[in-house]
């Protein structure tokens, strides 16, 4: 069993519903530390530690929720303006959630993997 600990000074995860208000998880989804732990090693086979457990822990508090805007353009194209709108006219805001000062602790426990 392996114990590991992750800090994040600002970081994001969000949910898979989310579309205009890009809301965030509070801490990183198990698929997203596997993915995390795969690239760390430089593991290309996504399949090749299968069967790995995964325990994930906040540290301290949980971490702060920023919610900042931004200036989001959507660039609208047809055949007779063939792409000279105004970009005033197709601005939005575009609303996301921001997690900062994140704390967390890993636990693997490998002993079922299939590598």
């Amino acid at each position: 069993m392996e114990i590991l600990y992750l800090e994040c000074p600002c970081t994001s995860f969000p949910r898979s519903f989310a579309r205009d208000y890009k809301e965030t998880y509070l801490y990183p989804p198990p698929s997203t530390i596997y993915g995390f732990l795969l690239s760390l090693v430089g593991e290309e086979d996504l399949t090749a530690h299968l069967g790995v457990k995964i325990a994930i822990g906040l540290i301290g508090d949980a971490p702060t929720v920023s919610r900042i805007v931004r200036k989001q353009r959507h660039h609208k194209f047809s055949k007779t303006h063939m792409g000279t709108y105004p970009s005033s006219k197709f601005s939005k805001p575009n609303h996301q959630e921001l997690l900062t000062d994140l704390k967390v602790a890993l636990r693997l426990d490998s002993a079922e993997e299939t590598a």
